[in-house]
């Protein structure tokens, strides 16, 4: 018996192959549209990963510049402070005295450190100092705040340390400064 011959007629397998090959022809031409679809995916992800890259290239541009910028302003601050004052700007090493350990201050003498506020034109370092050791004491070392206008004072003995706080207000150079103990940073007033 042949199988075939019961299953299907002769006659219908031409069709059956021709509809076959028309589905198969159908299935192809859909796989290249998918295909085209993911290309034009890829280019546009490619295109919005450069606008990305070119955006982040932009921000840390503007960050650098914003940094520069940043750091001219420290030093013209520190600048316009020491051409005021008459002196030239100190020793890195000293301004981070209190980490460095080849520091010429003694961690000791640092508790007698207070907070200076108002510091601001026309008062100088030279004048700050000058009406601070008149009447309190030794200074050893000024320390401006710079964006701010105070300043830590560091005095060389406990007896100017404790008659600047007691006083608590001094003139200088004709403006009143505010003489406090030194708040962490983390103080809410």
């Amino acid at each position: 018996m042949n199988f075939s011959s019961v299953l299907l007629p002769h006659d219908d397998y031409p069709s059956i192959i021709r509809a076959k090959n028309e589905a198969i022809i159908s299935l192809q031409r859909r796989v290249i549209e998918l295909h085209e679809e993911l290309l034009e995916s890829k280019c546009e992800l490619l295109k919005m990963k450069h606008e990305l890259i070119n955006s982040k290239n932009d921000l840390l541009a503007n960050s650098i510049n914003h940094i520069q910028h940043s750091i001219m302003l420290n030093n013209s601050s520190w600048s316009s402070w020491s051409s005021t004052s008459g002196q030239s700007s100190p020793d890195p090493d000293e301004l981070n005295f209190y980490c460095s350990e080849g520091s010429s201050i003694k961690p000791a003498k640092l508790k007698y450190m207070i907070w200076v506020g108002n510091i601001v034109p026309p008062i100088t370092q030279i004048g700050l100092r000058s009406r601070l050791e008149e009447e309190f004491g030794s200074v050893i070392y000024i320390e401006k705040l710079k964006f701010r206008p105070c300043a830590f004072v560091y005095f060389a003995d406990e007896d100017g340390f404790c008659k600047s706080l007691e006083v608590g207000r001094l003139i200088v150079q004709g403006q009143v400064v505010r003489i406090e103990r030194p708040r962490p940073k983390n103080y809410d007033r």
